[in-house]
């Protein structure tokens, strides 16, 4: 809940405000508010996989549709979704991995204003 205040001026210059409070109610539970994710889980399938890796691909470079958590897709949480991305998924999953990727639900390291449409997590 907040209040809102807004004003506005005529051409005389008389100026009138009014406040109204505001209430935004999300239901629990809502995939589109999750407040949780998984690191590297792009496809929001409970895990990270090597096809998580080509959804990235696939959005920056086939014009792919938006991963369903595109803020699961940013592994270094810079705010953006990059070829590093993708390669940090792939050094995840054969290699040593740069970030910590757990397979387990874990808030947000770093709101960045990603979506994350689809999620396991609550």
């Amino acid at each position: 809940t907040t209040n809102v205040i807004w004003s506005a001026t005529d051409q005389s210059g008389n100026i009138a405000t009014a406040s109204q409070e505001i209430t935004v109610e999300v239901p629990p539970g809502s995939p589109c508010f999750s407040t949780s994710m998984i690191l590297g889980d792009c496809g929001g399938e409970g895990s990270i996989g090597l096809g998580d890796a080509i959804i990235i691909l696939g959005f920056l470079f086939q014009n792919a549709a938006t991963p369903p958590c595109l803020d699961a897709c940013d592994l270094n949480q810079n705010g953006f979704v990059t070829l590093g991305d993708a390669v940090t998924v792939l050094g995840c999953l054969f290699s040593t991995c740069a970030v910590d990727v757990s397979n387990t639900c874990a808030p947000d390291p770093s709101p960045q204003g990603l979506s994350c449409e689809v999620s396991p997590c609550p």
